[in-house]
Formats: C-alpha cells, sequence, structure tokens
C-alpha cells in the first residue's frame, strides 16, 4: 500500500530536518516501515539527545505461522534502516533500547542471543562470559553506551537484575528477598551516567514493588503504592536519576493500572487526578529532571499522554492538534520515551491506512511560543522537492 503524494512528500520532508527538538514549531513525523512485508512499525526507545529512535518493523513475508520481525534505526537523516539479524537469515530481531546519542544499540533476536548494535561494528551477540546469568534480556542503556542494564536468569533458578560494563562483564543485582522459591525480578530503565537502574520486583508472594539499585544502596525496594492491590513497576526514571516514574495496581479488582512518579522527597505522585477510578495510565518516559513524563492515558483522546506539574495530564495528540497540526486519521495510541529536553516524543499509532506505525513529535522549548507549522517554508520545500524528482517517490 502506497501513501499518497501529500503524505509522502511531508515525510520527507520532516524527516529531513533535524529531531532535536528545540526550536519554534511544533512537528509530527510518521516514521514509516521496513520494505518488503505487511506495513507495521513498533518504536520502543528514544535516543536522549532526540536523533535516533529504536524498535521493530516487518520486512519479510509471514514464515509459516510467525511472523518475523526486524529491529531498526531512525534518524532524520537516514530515515528507517533494518539492522538485520545475527545469523544471516530472515531477520527477526528487536531493538529496546539505544544510547543517549544513537551509536549503541541492544536488544533481542528470536530463538538466539540479544544483540548489541554499534556503528563501527553492526550487530553482534551479547551473552555473560561467565554463564553465572543466562537468558540476557538487555533493556537500557546509559547514555555514553558503556552500562547495558536488563534482566536474566540466575543458573540456579530464577530472574534477577544485571548490570554490564566491559571491565566487569555482567553483573548479578539481584532482586528483593521472596518466600517464593526463587527470585524474580524485572529491569526497565537507566540513568543517563549508567549509575541508576530502575525495574520490579517480587516481594512477599504475591506482592510486587517498585526497585531502584544504585552503586552505593544496592537494590531498595520502595514498597506499596498507595491504595488498591500490592502491584506496582519501576518503568523509567529521569536521565539523573532523581524520579522514578511507573504503573501501580491501585484499584482491587479491576487489573487496571494507575501512573505514577516516584522521588525521594516527593513520595508518589500521581498522573490521574481520579485515581485511576476509570481507564488506566502508565507513565513509560521521563525527561532530565523528570519535571515531563510520557506514558498513555485511556480517559484522553488518542491515549498518548504527556504530564507535567503545571499542566497535568495532557493529549498529545490535541496538544499537537492545538499547535495547527493535520492528525486526520491518526490514532496516538502511547507516548514510548521522551528526549532528555523533554521536546522529543517518540511513540505508536495507527495511521490514517489503519496499520500500526511509529511517530515522532517535536515540541518547542518549554516556554517558547507554539504556533502552527510554517506551512509556507513546507510549500517552498515541497516545490523543491518536486524540482529535484522526489515528487514521485513511494512509500520506503
Amino acid at each position: 500500500m502506497t501513501r499518497t503524494t501529500c503524505m509522502t512528500i511531508t515525510v520527507i520532508l520532516l524527516a529531513a530536518t533535524s529531531a532535536t527538538g528545540g526550536g519554534s514549531t511544533t512537528r509530527f513525523i510518521p516514521l514509516s516501515d521496513l520494505p518488503g512485508g505487511d506495513f507495521s512499525s513498533f518504536a520502543t526507545s528514544l535516543s536522549s539527545n532526540g536523533t535516533t529512535v529504536v524498535g521493530r518493523s516487518i520486512s519479510s513475508p509471514p514464515d509459516g505461522f510467525s511472523q518475523p520481525f526486524e529491529a531498526f534505526r531512525w534518524t532524520g537523516k537516514e530515515g528507517l534502516v533494518g539492522l538485520g539479524d545475527l545469523d544471516g537469515g530472515i531477520p527477526d530481531s528487536f531493538a529496546l533500547a539505544v544510547s543517549g546519542n544513537g551509536a549503541v544499540i541492544v536488544g533481542l533476536t528470536e530463538g538466539g542471543p540479544p544483540f548489541k548494535w554499534t556503528q563501527a561494528g553492526g550487530m553482534e551477540p551479547f551473552e555473560d562470559g561467565t554463564g553465572a546469568v543466562t537468558f540476557l534480556r538487555p533493556t537500557a542503556i546509559s547514555a555514553n553506551g558503556n552500562v547495558i542494564a536488563g534482566t536474566g536468569t540466575r543458573a540456579g533458578g530464577g530472574n534477577v537484575m544485571f548490570r554490564w560494563t566491559q571491565p566487569t562483564g555482567v553483573v548479578d543485582l539481584g532482586a528483593l528477598p521472596t518466600d517464593h522459591p526463587v527470585p524474580d525480578a524485572i529491569t526497565f530503565d537507566i540513568s543517563n551516567n549508567g549509575g541508576t537502574i530502575v525495574g520490579g520486583s517480587l516481594s512477599t508472594i504475591p506482592d510486587v514493588e517498585p526497585v531502584i539499585w544504585t552503586e552505593s544502596s544496592g537494590l531498595v525496594g520502595l514498597g506499596d503504592v498507595p491504595g488498591g492491590a500490592f502491584y506496582a513497576l519501576g518503568e523509567a526514571v529521569s536521565a539523573d536519576g532523581s524520579w522514578i516514574g511507573g504503573s501501580a495496581r491501585t484499584t482491587f479488582g479491576t487489573g487496571r493500572d494507575e501512573g505514577f512518579l516516584w522521588n525521594e522527597n516527593a513520595g508518589f505522585v500521581f498522573t490521574d487526578p481520579q485515581r485511576g477510578e476509570n481507564g488506566e495510565s502508565v507513565v513509560s518516559a521521563l525527561s532530565r529532571d523528570g519535571s515531563v513524563a510520557v506514558g498513555f492515558d485511556t480517559n484522553l483522546p488518542g491515549g498518548a499522554m504527556i504530564w507535567d506539574p503545571t499542566n497535568g495530564r495532557r493529549s498529545i495528540a490535541s496538544l499537537l492538534e492545538s499547535s495547527g497540526i493535520d492528525l486526520t486519521g491518526w490514532l496516538l495510541g502511547s507516548a514510548r520515551d521522551i528526549s532528555a529536553d523533554g521536546t522529543v516524543i517518540v511513540g505508536n499509532g495507527i495511521n490514517p491506512d489503519g496499520n500500526s506505525e511509529a511517530w515522532l513529535a517535536i515540541l518547542p522549548r518549554r516556554g517558547a511560543p507554539v504556533p502552527a507549522a510554517d506551512f509556507l517554508t513546507m510549500a517552498i520545500l515541497a516545490g523543491f522537492v518536486f524540482l529535484t524528482g522526489f515528487f514521485g517517490l513511494k512509500r520506503a
């Protein structure tokens, strides 16, 4: 299925611009997908400088009853580029996290080891040479790419959090003490300097609590989030390590989650003023200082959410439309990540053709005006694209 000429030009023009935010114009960039299979792309992570998106996309026809996905890397300059697979066959890989400058990516392969991708070396296996922690699932990278965190399985059983550096290799960070026969913990995010790692851990059955790891304190549970069941996960940490975001099961018997932030001084802060009485919400990512959070909230149009202490929770779709962005036919379902400065957001949704597609939203700096897109400039650029032969381009 091809895009209309108008959409093609818009994507090309917007993708060619810098995605670092900080301007005075609000922009919305559909990220397209990889060629070779059904149209589908899903973003998981954004570099902290806002220039690089990673995730997965379909790049080949179905293999029997399964549908392989290929890890991708997107930049404004290169667009969506597949990262391949470790065995050289039909790609079946999934990028989960990217470093602050976009130079290092980690993720998983189907039926094989996890991978680490660099611009110099391409995709290489990421494994624990000691064998103490197996089945590694790397899910977070520090800003400089030198620290990787994730979840692994101990040789004796049970899931634990891990931290990797080149000098130390994989270090078992453990899990909270539990009356379960084996430990059970999961890692979600890491601070820019690699010194703070967050996730969730089983404590007393069936309690699950958000956890934070630092070099000075080790693994510490945050206890029960007020209200509802004793079940919560730390899914995001601010770049400076001062705030944690996540979701908690705060309404009994509903199975719904409620987005929260936590700080050592402020305690738990909730994004939903109704405290999860209607719908559910999750905080998926935080800006550098934790002053901006993104995720989803089913009470908001589309679902994709942005939150800050001044404005509270807002629909990202509504925010973009109020700035002059035409989202006709789009459903912005969730926001997955945000740049350190809080001006670039990556998320997933359904495009006007009914296909799953990753998207990027670029907001002005906080405090700057939020004008509509500069349509005159876009028209001039569109004319340039026509003259240089790109007018007939089809969707990649």
